[in-house]
């Protein structure tokens, strides 16, 4: 099953769900990353786990992992001055 929707992390971050929403997207990038959905994780998937919103296009196949004990820290490119 190919997707062809484009997805990136502001996508991911947009259709966080419920559980997730009042994170901030910089923390959301620092402790969230997207992970294949297992087929045997079933109910008991744990706290760190969380799914996406249904009508992501990615939903039924990706999932979403909390992890604070590693932390990737975002890097803000700075625009270049208007002229």
């Amino acid at each position: 099953e190919a997707c062809t929707a484009s997805t990136f992390t502001a996508d991911d971050y947009a259709h966080r769900g419920v559980y997730l929403q009042t994170m901030p997207f910089y923390v959301y990038r620092m402790y969230v990353t997207r992970v294949q959905k297992k087929r045997n994780r079933g109910q008991a998937r744990g706290a760190r786990f969380f799914a996406f919103e249904e009508h992501y296009a990615i939903a039924q196949r990706y999932e979403q992992e909390v992890v604070v004990a590693r932390m990737s820290v975002p890097t803000i490119d700075p625009r270049p001055p208007l002229r």
